[in-house]
């Protein structure tokens, strides 16, 4: 798990954090620099290009400073990031790795990683999602087996869904600077 444990976990909690509603997901936005993570960070290919050299070795430290403070990566995302925000030493030493990649510290890393990993998703399936959404809505309007009132019902539903989809959207400009690397991304994200 280990290996998989940074990004989703964090992910996860960052995007609880931010009020995006993941199910399970602690709620952290307290937390002065975690809530400055909420919002995004302007990308360039320095960011991104920093990110993508950084992310394996942080990844790997994860595991051995993580068994150096006790901290587990087994189990559920709340309970891995709840350990992780507790064990301040281990944040400083991950401070070290990511200083050397050009970040400030680990909660910087962090806020470009949530914004790095925002732009990868719309980059690699904004438009399928747009397109599925349009497609949902035509299939709602033509059901013939669906009342007038019903279609009303779910149409509403579905543009709240749409709604929240857009708030979350990082800008162009993120999208477009991740977009030259989304080989490397995919092969860190998945």
């Amino acid at each position: 798990m280990a290996s998989r444990f940074l990004f989703p976990a964090f992910a996860l909690a960052l995007a609880g954090a931010m009020g995006f509603g993941v199910p399970g997901a602690p709620v952290v936005g307290s937390t002065p620099a975690l809530a400055q993570m909420g919002a995004d960070v302007e990308l360039d290919s320095g960011l991104v290009e920093a990110f993508i050299a950084s992310y394996p070795e942080i990844k790997d430290a994860a595991q051995t400073i993580g068994a150096e403070y006790g901290l587990s990566t087994d189990g559920d995302a709340t309970s891995t990031w709840g350990a992780w925000m507790g064990a301040t030493g281990a944040w400083g030493e991950l401070n070290g790795i990511v200083a050397s990649h050009g970040f400030t510290d680990f909660p910087q890393w962090l806020q470009v990683t949530m914004s790095v990993a925002k732009a990868y998703a719309f980059a690699e399936s904004g438009d399928e999602m747009d397109q599925g959404m349009a497609d949902a809505l035509d299939e709602i309007r033509n059901n013939p087996d669906l009342s007038d009132a019903q279609k009303e019902m779910m149409i509403q539903q579905l543009q709240a869904s749409m709604s929240a989809v857009a708030s979350v959207k990082p800008s162009e400009a993120n999208i477009e600077a991740v977009k030259p690397y989304l080989a490397e991304l995919r092969t860190l994200f998945e």
